[in-house]
């Protein structure tokens, strides 16, 4: 399994955005494409960037780091990694199918990151409670999840909705959660865009191909005090009321990295709502005209882009119907016409409720 340098900048940014710690724990014994130099660009200022220069990777005659360096310079090591076979040099063999993981393992690492196994074992609710099991109490997993278009590369595929109500299931605080999208055939796969996925980012229920391009879904979560080591989750368009994991997760603009280089996008328009009108059930409505040409109609009925923030955190999912919105609340939103017409979190009154609304219209 291979880190990519765009997923490690990433990794910088979230390991240093919410107080990451070690010791790590990697699935599999990880190999690393960059070198020290290109990683050390890559981080230096001005880190973010509108170059539009560094479109693919530079030759790189220098050795290429090691997974152990690499956690070292972001502060998460000492590192250890976990296979079914010493195969590469594991320092813990466990297969992750079993049900309970070695003693000696149990609440003892800080940060376990299942960079490309999970989806290549057969028993995934034993796997994922192995590596609760395995977690420090205020530690944390990053999950990195093939989502679309990875046909054959192992025995899944995994919908954003699983991470979601699983952790919600388990009471753990969901921390981020990110679209990494590239084109295998161009730029040599170093061009990712990287775009948060909120709960609900896309339209839940609907059949259809989001494009042919790659996608891997990339979430950070933290075990709290209340947390659980297993749950049995239900899919959140069943059980009558989408599932909300604590915390989050945190969105963020959507930006591109190209071979580590950062590229931000600006918004295309950011709305501060007020003035609901109340609607019937636990539906409320505010009128945002300007926007109308991007909103759903009923021959795009998933067309707009639309993101809610509650006090910063996105509501979702969107793309509800109004019936359900009235009858589930929770969050759920609906941009329509001229017309947002949403529920709070908590179904409280928007306007008497303390906290802050935005609308914002992410670039595409």
């Amino acid at each position: 399994m291979e880190l990519h340098i765009n997923l490690a900048v990433v990794m910088h940014d979230w390991s240093r955005r919410h107080g990451l710690a070690g010791p790590t724990l990697t699935l599999g014994v990880q190999d690393v494409c960059f070198t020290r130099t290109e990683y050390a660009a890559a981080l230096a200022p001005p880190h973010s960037t509108s170059r539009q220069t560094a479109e693919s990777a530079p030759p790189t005659p220098a050795p290429s780091m090691s997974a152990r360096e690499l956690f070292e310079v972001l502060g998460l090591g000492p590192l250890a990694a976990l296979d079914v076979g010493d195969y590469d040099g594991a320092d813990i063999i466990f297969d992750l199918n079993e049900p309970q993981p070695p003693t000696e393992t149990r609440q003892h690492f800080g940060l376990i990151v299942n960079g490309g196994t999970l989806e290549h074992v057969f028993h995934v609710p034993n796997a994922l409670a192995n590596l609760n099991a395995m977690l420090t109490p205020g530690g944390a997993i990053l999950h990195v999840l093939p989502c679309n278009n990875w046909v054959n590369h192992g025995f899944y595929q995994f919908s954003p909705t699983l991470m979601f109500d699983y952790y919600a299931a388990l009471r753990f605080e969901l921390i981020e959660s990110a679209m990494m999208i590239f084109n295998a055939r161009a730029q040599g796969g170093h061009h990712w865009e990287i775009r948060p996925a909120p709960i609900g980012s896309f339209a839940p229920g609907v059949a259809r191909s989001l494009d042919d391009r790659t996608y891997l879904h990339v979430v950070l979560v933290r075990r709290g005090p209340e947390s659980l080591e297993r749950a049995l989750p239900v899919q959140s368009r069943y059980a009558g009321r989408f599932a909300r994991p604590k915390g989050g997760p945190r969105w963020f603009s959507p930006y591109d990295l190209s071979y580590g280089t950062r590229i931000d996008h600006p918004n295309r328009q950011i709305i501060p709502l007020t003035g609901f009108q109340k609607g019937e059930g636990l539906s409320w409505t505010v009128q945002i005209p300007a926007l109308k040409v991007y909103a759903d109609d009923i021959e795009n009925p998933a067309r707009s882009s639309l993101v809610v923030l509650e006090d910063g955190c996105p509501l979702g999912p969107p793309h509800a119907s109004h019936a359900s919105i009235r009858a589930r609340g929770g969050g759920e939103f609906s941009h329509w016409g001229k017309d947002l017409v949403l529920s709070t979190s908590d179904d409280s009154d928007p306007n008497e409720n303390g906290r802050s609304y935005v609308a914002i219209l992410p670039h595409p």
